[in-house]
């Protein structure tokens, strides 16, 4: 069955192509109700971000998926 998120107290679905909250298809993501047009267009930055110079350097989940996806996404989909 479909899965949904509680935001502002209203169910949204989880974005078609969310493989354990990680958006991996742009559309479904792009026409969502559950993010607001600054948090996309933070996420889609993610297309366009440099890798990190120091990526020997260990950090966590949620420190690599706020940076590239910004804290919205990772707030009210990922965590």
């Amino acid at each position: 069955g479909q899965a949904y998120i509680l935001h502002n107290m209203r169910l949204h679905p989880i974005p078609e192509g969310a493989v354990m909250g990680i958006p991996t298809k742009v559309m479904p993501f792009a026409t969502t109700p559950l993010f607001s047009v600054t948090g996309k267009a933070r996420a889609g930055l993610d297309l366009i971000l440099p890798k990190r110079k120091d990526a020997q350097q260990d950090i966590s989940v949620g420190h690599f998926f706020r940076r590239r996806l910004g804290d919205e996404v990772v707030d009210r989909l990922i965590e």
